[in-house]
């Protein structure tokens, strides 16, 4: 991800920072050229002022020590005006939140080869690129909440961060990057001091990530004429759209990836070995980016005692470049300088594929004349078709794996579905507006707002929460389903309401076996069930809805339970009769060896039940073995088995990350 967010710790939690700054006050402003260690920090954010310093000079070591660590004013060391300040600092006192800012590494390896120009010309698109990501960050991400249980959520005054630039990875690769350490406290629009509300930072992370990525690749194509591809391989177990500078070697990427490459190879080793426990059985996304996250933090060496200079640093990359056989002029002059294409109104009404759509419809300014034709009626003929496809491919993007869609996660999927497209903030802006508006115009909303306001109360910061909600009423805070998803809950409910019409065993025989069961199981384990454990396994096998399920917190019996559920229900229908179903593959192999039954995962069992269906064989393995029930589902009926989190009814049907369920043949 572009930009990484963590929690900075008081008593503490700044210190990887400090001391790597060499020099709080250095004699020239290329000093950090000469001298070992990082530059000092720089101060930035609207909320500068509140807290008494001033953004674009340097944060010495001895301000951000008070303001980090002691959570008290930057250049008094008093105790800011805020009851929550009262108490003393802890060491699981958050103060503050690291956002660490990276680009490609095809750019990081641009700037390290390249002459003094270009990397002033590549500093100076990185830093505009926080910066304007940071004004967002403000308007949009930094809020606090006031009111008994934070029922308000209210604005900000504005943020106070220290920037603190690095030069190299751990491995000392290039790797331009900055972290922009943002203050938790903040001043609110009454005048009262506050922490930031949490939530909304990680919530809003992705968006902010996404957002800042276009934003410098468009300012480097725009600025250096730097053009961009997409990388061939991206890696697997993550979303993002990977763009290279065009003319960087990709061999020299690797070369200065070391740490990629230590990932990618225990990466490799960690996926064989879990394959190798689930039966060969394909990772979920999710396991697979938990391996990737572990591989990465296993690669992970110690930072050495003794930072280099930029400028020796400088020299040891142009000497590996030119030990490589390139000449790092001739990469410079490859990669840089570039025109961008012109738009053609004709091509633009002939592109078949969205992406080359988008492309056309976003490049330069929108306006163009065709043999000397105004061709802006043209455009409008095509903009709003353009927009409506965008949608549809973004919300594809942000419904497959989630029940609830915030507006952040649709503007982080519209940001990437034109990470391949140049053009300015504003037009870009513009865009994402309208294709977020039209996805949004197509969900169903989840969050009621509960106030209106009347002319007295807007732009009052108190109440106003700047976008026309009440502070109670939060407009970031809304949460929207896709219509299918809701249709697929509404059959789920259906189904429970139904009973199975050929299943009605004799309670006091299914009694009996559950009782007999639990009698083994006290000869062999010692102990038999409890009571609680049979009663639950007689209902499940006496009861005759469709609909069954059984949870409880982990280690309270579930799998001992089912344990006895499968053993009776063999004696009552049959073997073979009983299958399981996980919404991982991990989860699907720790079930199967559990209750020794046929597993799967619910997406694999339903892509066999409709790819059968689709051939013609009108039923699959699955099907045969749960009848009425996985081929009978609506298509949409998958998002509600992969994320079975939202609550419908409660008390009829609930689903937790340790419950457990089965379904009789």
């Amino acid at each position: 991800m572009p930009v990484q967010l963590r929690k900075v710790m008081a008593n503490g939690g700044i210190d990887y920072l400090l001391k790597t700054v060499a020099n709080d006050h250095p004699t020239g402003a290329m000093d950090y050229y000469t001298h070992p260690g990082n530059k000092p920090g720089v101060w930035l954010g609207r909320g500068c002022e509140q807290m008494g310093v001033t953004a674009g000079e340097t944060a010495s070591k001895e301000q951000v020590t008070r303001l980090y660590s002691q959570l008290r004013d930057p250049n008094t060391g008093k105790t800011l005006d805020n009851q929550s300040q009262s108490r003393n600092v802890s060491s699981d006192s958050v103060s503050g939140f690291d956002l660490t800012f990276t680009m490609p590494k095809s750019v990081s390896v641009l700037w390290a080869v390249g002459d003094d120009e270009t990397r002033r010309q590549i500093m100076e698109c990185f830093y505009e690129s926080i910066d304007q990501t940071m004004e967002w960050w403000q308007d949009n991400i930094a809020m606090t909440r006031v009111g008994r249980g934070g029922i308000a959520q209210i604005k900000v005054k504005g943020i106070t961060a220290a920037r603190f630039d690095h030069w190299d990875t751990r491995e000392h690769d290039p790797h331009l990057h900055s972290h922009v350490v943002v203050s938790n406290i903040v001043q609110r629009a009454d005048g009262g001091w506050a922490a930031l509300d949490g939530s909304v930072v990680y919530r809003g992370h992705i968006e902010c990530s996404e957002r800042q990525q276009n934003l410098l690749l468009d300012l480097l194509h725009e600025r250096m004429g730097i053009d961009f591809e997409e990388r061939e391989d991206p890696s697997k177990g993550t979303k993002a759209v990977v763009m290279d500078a065009v003319g960087v070697p990709a061999d020299l990427i690797d070369r200065f990836s070391t740490r990629s490459m230590q990932t990618d190879r225990i990466l490799s080793e960690l996926v064989a070995e879990r394959r190798e426990e689930n039966g060969n059985a394909e990772l979920s996304y999710r396991e697979y980016a938990e391996l990737r996250e572990q591989a990465f933090q296993q690669a992970r060496k110690a930072k050495d005692e003794y930072v280099p200079s930029l400028n020796e640093l400088i020299s040891k990359w142009t000497s590996q470049v030119q030990e490589l056989g390139y000449d790092p002029k001739q990469i410079v002059a490859d990669t840089v300088g570039h025109e961008p294409e012109s738009f053609n109104g004709v091509a633009l009404a002939e592109c078949a594929e969205l992406q080359d759509k988008l492309e056309w419809l976003l490049k330069g300014d929108l306006i163009d004349y065709a043999n000397g034709k105004d061709i802006r009626q043209d455009l409008s003929q095509y903009a709003d078709r353009f927009i409506e496809e965008a949608s549809q491919e973004t919300r594809k993007a942000v419904k497959s794996n989630a029940t609830t869609i915030s507006r952040f996660q649709i503007e982080a999927a519209a940001e990437r579905l034109t990470r391949r497209v140049r053009c300015d903030p504003d037009t870009r802006q513009a865009f994402t507006d309208a294709v977020v508006d039209r996805v949004v115009s197509g969900l169903v909303p989840l969050t009621p707002h509960r106030y209106q306001l009347d002319g007295r109360m807007r732009n009052d910061p108190r109440i106003d929460d700047g976008k026309g909600y009440a502070v109670m009423d939060n407009s970031r805070n809304d949460l929207y389903a896709t219509p299918e998803l809701i249709k697929a809950e509404h059959y789920l409910f259906d189904m429970m309401d139904r009973k199975q019409e050929n299943w009605s065993p004799d309670r006091g025989q299914v009694r009996g076996l559950v009782d007999q069961y639990s009698r083994n199981m006290e000869a062999e384990e010692g102990h038999g069930m409890a009571g609680d454990q049979s009663e639950a396994a007689v209902e499940l096998l006496a009861g005759n809805d469709m609909i069954m399920a059984l949870t409880g917190p982990a280690g309270t019996g579930k799998t001992t339970t089912m344990r006895a559920v499968k053993q009776t229900y063999d004696q009552l229908a049959g073997q073979g009769r009983v299958i399981g179903m996980a919404t991982s593959a991990k989860a699907a192999g720790g079930l199967g060896e559990s209750l020794q039954i046929p597993t799967s995962t619910v997406g694999s069992s339903t892509t066999t039940s409709e790819a059968a269906r689709s051939a013609g064989t009108g039923t699959s393995a699955v099907s045969r073995e749960w009848p009425n029930t996985t081929a009978d589902f609506p298509r949409a009926t998958r998002g509600v088995w992969r994320n079975c989190t939202r609550t419908g009814r409660p008390t009829r049907y609930r689903r937790t990350a340790s419950s457990s369920s089965t379904r009789r043949a």
